[in-house]
């Protein structure tokens, strides 16, 4: 049993998320507590706007930005590496600007499960050639990860 130091109830440690750095291996605000607080800084304009200043002052740091840019460089090349590669950054890159351009609409729930409490990306399922970049289905990282998967078996 342990006491939050936010709700100051006692609970079983499973209620708590692991932490490697504190004395008892987890943290000292309840699972309750933590979803609480961070579903009030994702509401908070305030806090939205403090993110991306930080964020913006990360990325003007030389040393942070060398690394960035050294990551898409790498990723770039492997990309390049193969047609499919190459298809696939061209489809990921047009699918990107139409949404921008407003071409295209953006959906924010899994089109597999239903959720909307996770991202949402687009997967192209029917391949990567120019005629299927906009033909995206729209899946959380879970249903996306695993419709890989089962891509990746079929193959197989």
């Amino acid at each position: 049993m342990k006491a939050c130091i936010h709700c100051k109830i006692e609970k079983p440690l499973e209620d708590y998320y692991v932490h490697k750095q504190m004395g008892d291996g987890h943290l000292n605000k309840c699972k309750d507590c933590s979803k609480k607080y961070q579903q009030g800084r994702r509401a908070d304009p305030e806090f939205i706007k403090d993110e991306k200043v930080r964020s913006k002052a990360y990325w003007s740091v030389p040393k942070n930005r060398e690394r960035k840019n050294r990551d898409h460089a790498r990723l770039m090349k492997e990309y390049s590496a193969t047609e499919e590669g190459r298809l696939k950054a061209g489809a990921q890159k047009y699918l990107n600007n139409a949404i921008r351009d407003g071409r295209f609409e953006r959906k924010y729930e899994c089109e597999d499960c239903g959720t909307t409490e996770r991202k949402i990306e687009g997967h192209h399922h029917m391949g990567y050639e120019r005629e299927n970049w906009l033909n995206v289905q729209w899946l959380c990282v879970n249903c996306h990860k695993k419709a890989h998967r089962e891509m990746k078996e079929e193959l197989v």
